[in-house]
C-alpha cells in the first residue's frame, strides 16, 4: 500500500499539475507519509491499544456495579440504564431508553440539583426503597456538557438502621428519666 500523501503527489506529476520542471515529488512525499506513520504507530501508539476492551470492560463495570445508574444525554434523554436503575425505577430498561428521564420519574430530573442533606434521597412510589442520588457530569474534551449520570446507591437499610436506634434513644432516655424521678422522689 502506497502511503495517502505519495499516492496524491504521483497523481498529481502524472496529469503535469505540478510545477516541478520534471522533477518527481512522490519520493519527498513518501518519506513524509513515512515519517508520519513512524510517529503514529510510536508516539500516539496506532495498534497498541485495543479499543474493543475497553468498550467492553466499561460495559461489564457497568452492568455488574451494585448502584443504579442512568446515563442521559444533553437533553435529558435516558441513553443507557443498568438492571438495578430498572429495578428501583420499576420500569423495564427497553420501555426506558430515548425517554426523557420525567419518564421514569420526574422527581430524577430536579433532585440531582440539590445539595443540601435530605434533598438527595429519592423514594420510588409504591415501593419501601430508599436511593441516595448523586448526579455527575459528563463532558468531552473542550469541556463541554454532553450528558449526566445519575447514580442511586440504596440506602434502604442505612435509614432503617438509623431509626432504629431513635426510637432505641427515646427509650434509653425515658427510662433514664424514670430512673432518676424514682431516684428523686
Amino acid at each position: 500500500l502506497q502511503p495517502v500523501a505519495g499516492q496524491f503527489a504521483q497523481r498529481l506529476f502524472l496529469f503535469g499539475l505540478l510545477p516541478t520542471a520534471g522533477i518527481d515529488p512522490t519520493p519527498v512525499a513518501f518519506g513524509v507519509s513515512g515519517i508520519a506513520y513512524l510517529g503514529a504507530l510510536t508516539r500516539f501508539q496506532l495498534f497498541g491499544a485495543n479499543p474493543t476492551a475497553i468498550r467492553h470492560a466499561r460495559d461489564v463495570v457497568f452492568r455488574r456495579m451494585q448502584q443504579g445508574a442512568l446515563v442521559l444525554d444533553s437533553h435529558d434523554h435516558i441513553i443507557d440504564l443498568n438492571e438495578q436503575a430498572a429495578e428501583a425505577l420499576g420500569l423495564l430498561p427497553r420501555e426506558a431508553l430515548g425517554r426523557p428521564v420525567e419518564y421514569a420519574s420526574p422527581k430524577l430530573k430536579t433532585i440531582g440539583s440539590s445539595t443540601r442533606l435530605g434533598h438527595n434521597v429519592y423514594h420510588p412510589p409504591n415501593s419501601n426503597r430508599a436511593y441516595d442520588v448523586s448526579v455527575s457530569t459528563v463532558t468531552d474534551i473542550h469541556d463541554r456538557t454532553i450528558g449526566r449520570v445519575i447514580t442511586l446507591h440504596d440506602i434502604s437499610e442505612h435509614l432503617r438502621q438509623q431509626q432504629r436506634l431513635e426510637v432505641l434513644n427515646r427509650i434509653f432516655r425515658h427510662n433514664i428519666r424514670t430512673s432518676t424521678q424514682v431516684i428523686l422522689g
